[in-house]
């Protein structure tokens, strides 16, 4: 087994945001969903964290030989899987407005995790992008159509509401434990300051 891969995980998430140069990661979660973007800042990190043991690598996108289904991150010794990530992303206004996406999504992670057959941490990770204000119609042409009008449907959401989502969120998956949550700041685009938030969740085999 690897060094605490809990400890070694959760750290690189904390680190997450210095993967990227000032405001960039801002402007790409606002442009497009920033899950492999975010998977792949994690995984390199996660990377560099194992590389003074040689048996222990990290894997994006690894299938097991025996299924069909993809996982995001994994962690490997000698080929054989210790950690298998599964994550998603999501926006602030998805949560509040309480729709299946993505409570349904994880639910299906979680599951997705229990059928693995191996001995090791399985982990859930949902991204939350959080825009602190609402954009100037004059950058509507540069964000998908969905998020412009969701975010003007809810308006400018206050940090509380988006903790009482989160909570709210995590009680509907059934409160799997809570292994590390945490903010991201992702910069300013579009002239309004935005947040990733993180909420890692350990899944029973």
């Amino acid at each position: 087994m690897p060094k605490g891969v809990t400890t070694t995980l959760a750290t690189s998430l904390r680190q997450l945001g210095r993967e990227f140069k000032p405001n960039r990661l801002a402007y790409l979660s606002l442009t497009a969903n920033n899950e492999a973007l975010l998977c792949g800042a994690l995984a390199s990190l996660l990377h560099e964290a194992y590389a003074d043991q040689g048996h222990t690598q990290v894997r994006r996108e690894w299938r097991p030989s025996s299924s069909d289904a993809f996982f995001d991150v994994a962690v490997l010794t000698d080929g054989v899987p210790v950690a298998l990530i599964e994550a998603k992303a999501a926006m602030s206004f998805d949560l509040v407005q309480g729709a299946d996406f993505p409570k349904n999504a994880v639910l299906d992670d979680l599951d997705r995790l229990k059928e693995v057959d191996f001995e090791g941490e399985r982990y859930a990770l949902l991204f939350v992008t959080h825009p602190h204000e609402i954009p100037q119609h004059e950058y509507d042409v540069a964000m998908p159509t969905s998020y412009t009008e969701d975010m003007r449907r809810h308006g400018a959401i206050e940090p509380a509401r988006v903790d009482n989502a989160i909570r709210r969120f995590h009680g509907a998956l059934g409160n799997p434990p809570l292994v590390a949550t945490g903010r991201i700041s992702a910069g300013t685009a579009f002239d309004v300051d935005v947040s990733i938030i993180y909420l890692l969740l350990s899944v029973p085999g």
